[in-house]
């Protein structure tokens, strides 16, 4: 399955100078077991189709409990309000521009000399061809930008489910309950049943 895949891949996200690191940050989160999952009144059988979002729940608890993971987070948390402060100026610079060659364009197209008006038209296409090809290597960056913020975004989802998946494997290795209640259980359905079937003839 392609989820089954994505779950090995590394996370990248991690600063480390090399590939033991990395695991030893895993280890420490693998030794939690998620407390959330112990509450009654935090979890309940129903509470997944009422909109809970359980693997942000034990990543959230992750969080709290591993520093350098809340160190992480907290870079995660900021990054866009970095991005807006360090980019504030050069997006008013483009933003200023595009506003001038439109109007640029709505007082060439008020000329009533048709051939002034060309000549006019031709003339501000070289310069705003000029004015595009200064401005190329901001653009370019601005792309390798975005194109970066977007696979931030779909590392902090990988950050969030392997975090969660190596919580939730403890608990289900620690957590597991016996097999004896749910015999119990069993039995008790299978002596009602037989116990009904003495008295209803469809059952004989």
């Amino acid at each position: 399955m392609k989820i089954l895949s994505i779950l090995f891949i590394p996370l990248f996200l991690f600063s480390c100078n090399s590939q033991d690191e990395v695991v030893q940050k895993a280890e420490v989160v693998e030794d939690i077991t998620p407390e959330v999952l112990e509450s009654d009144s935090y979890f309940t059988v129903k509470s997944e189709f009422r909109g809970n979002d359980i693997v942000k729940r034990i990543y959230d608890e992750a969080v709290e409990k591993d520093v350098k993971l809340r160190s992480l987070q907290e870079s995660l948390d900021t990054i866009k309000d970095f991005e807006d402060d360090k980019l504030g100026a050069y997006r008013k610079y483009i933003s200023q521009n595009k506003s001038y060659w439109r109007t640029v364009e709505r007082y060439t197209a008020q000329l009533r000399d048709s051939v002034l008006q060309k000549e006019i038209e031709s003339y501000f296409i070289k310069e705003i061809e000029a004015y595009e090809a200064d401005i190329a290597s901001l653009k370019n960056t601005e792309e390798e930008i975005e194109g970066r913020a977007q696979r931030l975004k779909d590392q902090e989802i990988l950050l969030k489910l392997m975090v969660s998946l190596s919580m939730i494997k403890n608990y289900q290795e620690h957590k597991k309950p016996d097999l004896e209640p749910l015999n119990e259980v069993k039995n008790t359905y299978d002596t009602l049943i037989n116990g009904i079937g003495a008295y209803t003839y469809l059952n004989q």
